[in-house]
């Protein structure tokens, strides 16, 4: 099994003004980005078919500017998360491969597919993740409110 990678060093964020110098932008770009522009001009929504009778998933893709700031958000969080090692969904280096793997010449494995998990999880929810250890973010910076 190879070496988790290397995480990125942390730094202090106490204020949105940190947050927004940390995903190097403006605080008031990062205002305009999550507050001025509109949530239908945010995300692209389309379509993928799935197979069988299944009704096609809808996946609401951030724009360019938005992605950019979420992958600048991803190295940031990572620096203070390190998932555990049984996770391999959304994780750097794992994959459905590596999941299949631990599971090879099991007589029974079961699967599960949480219906409507995404939209499930609502603003407190990941406001309270950021406010409690590992991030312990001010409420500053894990609020939603306009900077």
């Amino acid at each position: 099994m190879s070496s988790p990678p290397q995480q990125a060093s942390r730094i202090s964020i106490t204020s949105k003004a940190d947050l927004a110098s940390a995903l190097g932008v403006t605080l008031k770009k990062l205002n305009y980005w999550l507050y001025a522009t509109p949530i239908n001009v945010r995300y692209a929504a389309f379509e993928l078919k799935r197979s069988g009778n299944r009704p096609p998933r809808i996946i609401n893709a951030p724009i360019k500017p938005i992605k950019e700031i979420q992958k600048r958000l991803l190295q940031l969080l990572s620096s203070y998360y390190r998932p555990h090692r049984a996770v391999h969904g959304y994780v750097a280096g794992r994959s459905i491969v590596t999941h299949a793997r631990i599971h090879l010449r099991q007589h029974w494995v079961l699967r599960v597919d949480l219906h409507n998990f995404f939209p499930s999880i609502n603003y407190g929810r990941v406001r309270g993740v950021f406010t409690r250890p590992p991030f312990n973010f001010a409420e500053e910076v894990s609020s939603e409110r306009n900077c």
